[in-house]
């Protein structure tokens, strides 16, 4: 990521919702924002997948891996 080659202390994610949540909250009632996420969370498989399902939609699956690749280089993600 540009956030590994340029050296940062952290990559920073703007977005138009409140964060990675455990579903699709415009469908799943029960979907909750999740305070964490681990790089190896199986949550993110699913999205960063583009598996089909409730877990997110449109450009999350970018943010997810750029986020996973952020980990790998021991950068921080908020």
């Amino acid at each position: 990521t540009v956030a590994h080659l340029v050296g940062a202390a952290m990559l920073v994610i703007l977005t138009d919702t409140d964060g990675l949540y455990s579903g699709d909250p415009r469908f799943d009632d029960s979907a909750r924002l999740l305070d964490a996420v681990r790089h190896t969370d199986r949550v993110l498989d699913a999205i960063e997948s583009g598996a089909s399902g409730p877990l997110g939609s449109g450009g999350v699956a970018t943010k997810v891996a750029a986020a996973r690749m952020a980990a790998w280089s021991g950068i921080p993600t908020v």
